[in-house]
């Protein structure tokens, strides 16, 4: 086991490793479902995000605007790595977008044009 988890057990805490929804390779972990997760892949060139229904182009705009959080995990000195979005701060974004717009948004309703 990890010392890093045996350490937190002794003080008191419980720790478990992130969720990720969509795009992993086969047989890395579980899938989990996209209302569990805590963090999103960034979808395949030419597919769409399967929370919000946005391009790859426009979330990769808007982490590097900063409008939304994420992480790129990458080896050290390697080139390219695995974005990942922090899902709380594209609904955030989703939903102050629908504020701005002046429409009422909550948990289950939809946003009407």
């Amino acid at each position: 086991m990890n010392s890093n988890v045996l350490n937190a057990e002794r003080v008191g805490f419980v720790t478990t490793p992130p969720t990720v929804a969509g795009n992993l390779p086969k047989g890395w972990m579980p899938a989990s479902s996209i209302t569990e997760a805590e963090f999103l892949s960034l979808p395949r060139p030419r597919e769409r995000c399967r929370f919000s229904n946005l391009s790859r182009t426009t979330l990769v705009e808007l982490l590097d605007r900063g409008v939304i959080c994420g992480v790129t995990i990458r080896r050290p000195g390697a080139m390219r790595g695995k974005r990942l979005i922090v899902k709380k701060s594209l609904a955030d974004y989703l939903y102050s977008l629908a504020e701005r717009a002046g429409r009422k948004v909550g948990v289950g309703t939809e946003v009407a044009s």
